[in-house]
């Protein structure tokens, strides 16, 4: 049955039906409109990064609205690093990586087996062939037709609710494993205590708050920074590592995904960044000092959160000031609390003085398929803003 089907670009009608499927569980249940969730007029599609739907549907009858499970590709700049034999000197490469988002397959066409193969099959659309430890399985049928432009895939990347097991065992072959899960953490402040310990301190006057524009021109001037301080991030017994970068439409994603429940409020926040007062460019570089940008989860239900996208933070003392600044200015929109991915460990210790605990989440659990040789490259600067 299996080798009946295969994986292909969906159209116009089929990326809508996929929105449709998924409404129920992903989208009514978060009170977000029929119609702006099903997107029928491909709004995301206008913007710097957009999603590639994908279904998996019969061979014969690729264009059918039937098609058993579908998922959204997106391409992405990505940065690879490899040491030289020479020295622990790392040099720098811009190759193509992509991110993978909402795999979904409708209740009554679960159970058999789409999910896993549709995404078995998608190793060989972005990844070369060539990267693959063996031929394509002849039990599959003939491989899926790849794309102009695709195919030369370095790294692709997910976030799973789905445990650690279910994207590893979707190799692109029976018995070759497919996206490995990357540990990660999310420490959480409570808005009222972070404001409570730092009541007598300077908060707002040290950060200019940056609107939507003025936090894009920041992720391009970080993006510099990452690229220069980069080569020095990996670990020593690493040979390889990677990273994507917060420009280009990367870290703007996010914040088109929750616009709609953003823009309903009552009072929208105009803010999504904060700059040190002091930073500035300086000799037509980027400067080097503290920036964070961010955006809202404001889903019914659950607390409403100011998501820390990506944070420069050089100082112990800087978080502090920082994460007052940014609760005095997310209490004004009702915020409970602020969460930030993967705190640097000589961060933890002034996150913890002011409240802030860290736990190990076992969804969004990021996960890594390298189409490089060698083993998994080390995955740097993890941090939400490369969520998809």
């Amino acid at each position: 049955m299996l080798d009946q089907l295969s994986i292909f670009p969906a159209t116009h009608a089929q990326a809508v039906e996929s929105r449709r499927r998924s409404y129920e569980e992903w989208g009514k249940r978060r009170q977000h409109p029929f119609d702006d969730y099903i997107d029928e007029s491909n709004t995301m599609g206008g913007y710097e990064i957009a999603a590639d739907d994908r279904v998996l549907a019969p061979r014969n009858d690729p264009a059918t609205i039937d098609f058993m499970c579908s998922c959204e590709t997106l391409r992405r700049e990505v940065f690879v690093l490899k040491r030289t034999t020479s020295s622990d000197e790392f040099t720098t490469e811009e190759q193509v990586g992509y991110g993978i988002a909402s795999v979904y397959t409708p209740a009554e066409k679960r159970g058999k087996g789409y999910a896993k193969h549709m995404m078995s099959l998608l190793h060989w659309v972005l990844g070369p062939a060539s990267s693959f430890p063996s031929a394509f399985p002849e039990a599959w049928g003939q491989p899926p037709a790849v794309p102009e432009g695709f195919g030369s895939g370095i790294v692709s990347v997910l976030y799973s609710d789905l445990g650690p097991d279910f994207y590893k065992a979707t190799g692109p072959a029976p018995g070759v494993d497919g996206w490995t899960g990357d540990p990660y953490t999310v420490s959480t402040w409570d808005v009222k205590a972070v404001l409570e310990k730092t009541k007598d301190e300077a908060r707002r006057d040290q950060w200019t708050l940056l609107n939507k524009e003025q936090t894009k021109e920041w992720w391009n001037q970080d993006s510099e920074l990452i690229l220069q301080e980069v080569s020095s991030k990996p670990q020593s017994s690493t040979s390889t590592a990677f990273t994507f970068l917060p420009r280009k439409g990367v870290a703007e994603f996010l914040q088109r995904r929750i616009e709609w429940f953003v823009n309903s409020m009552e009072r929208p926040p105009p803010y999504y960044g904060a700059l040190l007062s002091s930073s500035s460019p300086s000799d037509g570089g980027p400067s080097s000092d503290a920036f964070a940008s961010w955006a809202f989860e404001l889903y019914p239900g659950s607390p409403k959160t100011l998501l820390i996208t990506r944070l420069r933070c050089p100082k112990e003392e800087l978080l502090r000031s920082l994460l007052g600044c940014i609760a005095e200015y997310a209490k004004d929109f009702g915020i409970e609390r602020i969460q930030v991915w993967n705190l640097p460990g000589e961060l933890k210790a002034a996150g913890e003085g002011i409240g802030g605990t860290t736990l190990h989440p076992e969804d969004h659990l990021p996960s890594v398929k390298w189409y490089g040789s060698g083993p998994i490259a080390e995955w740097l600067y993890n941090e939400k803003f490369a969520w998809c």
